[in-house]
């Protein structure tokens, strides 16, 4: 199922998209797929220096409203309602968990983008900035992690149900770039120049007229003429649909997350 799973959660992860995600309309999953392991007040950082545009297509409604928590929208729906819903479902997506209580936001965790994209921009759209030259994965391999002065075993289940404790500033746990690694090199295959050759891209006419792709439950997508399987929802996202639908009684709120759902 694509799954690991860890026995305690870490302070700073680094998520390196492969360069087919040209876009952080789709570079996003490396947050919302490694959130679940980032401990509260932890850091996820978006490594993916071939990366300069927000989203070709939605980037101007996207710097427009930023990323934020999802309660930022619900409980100041009037105010965004006229905004496509599939853009501020992948906004929360990206920002993640969190609270908007009397005008303030505060997220769970800090997202930053080690991008080609200006710090200026990052700024705007409220997320960080950290200069991608800086935190190259291959000096990142052997790191030295510090025990949390709070749990003298330094680690602890990461269960839904219970707190997450807080690590060392510095930690960044090699396991888990080894995991990034293996994702970025997974879906990476496709930017081999030899691969590329040998493989015809389909249109999106054609995608469409064979169903197959489709069939007995599969989930797919077309990216730069290339069929891509889509991996599952994580428990995290499936969490928030639920809330949605329970937490708030209007029936615009409660579609909120699964508004993307529609268009797959």
């Amino acid at each position: 199922m694509h799954i690991v799973y860890k026995d305690h959660p870490f302070h700073t992860v680094l998520s390196c998209a492969p360069k087919m995600y040209d876009e952080i309309w789709v570079g996003g999953k490396c947050m919302y797929k490694l959130e679940p392991v980032v401990a509260d007040g932890g850091e996820l950082i978006i490594y993916a220096p071939h990366i300069h545009e927000i989203s070709l297509t939605h980037g101007h409604l996207i710097r427009q409203v930023g990323y934020h928590c999802r309660d930022y929208f619900l409980k100041q729906w009037d105010k965004f309602k006229d905004i496509p819903w599939g853009t501020i479902a992948h906004s929360t997506h990206v920002r993640g968990i969190g609270t908007y209580e009397n005008g303030v936001e505060h997220c769970r965790v800090q997202v930053t983008l080690a991008t080609g994209i200006p710090e200026a921009v990052c700024k705007e759209i409220n997320l960080g900035y950290r200069d991608p030259r800086h935190h190259q994965p291959r000096r990142l391999r052997q790191p030295r992690r510090r025990r949390c002065p709070a749990c003298p075993q330094g680690r602890r289940d990461a269960l839904p149900s219970q707190a997450t404790p807080r690590v060392g500033a510095g930690d960044v746990d090699s396991t888990l770039l080894g995991i990034a690694a293996i994702m970025a090199a997974m879906t990476a295959i496709l930017d081999l120049p030899d691969v590329r050759r040998r493989v015809s891209r389909l249109s999106v006419e054609e995608y469409h007229r064979l169903g197959e792709f489709n069939e007995d439950g599969k989930r797919t997508e077309l990216l730069r003429g290339f069929v891509i399987e889509k991996m599952s929802k994580s428990p995290l996202h499936s969490h928030d649909c639920q809330s949605a639908f329970q937490d708030d009684p209007a029936p615009v709120a409660r579609r909120l997350h699964c508004a993307g759902k529609k268009n797959r």
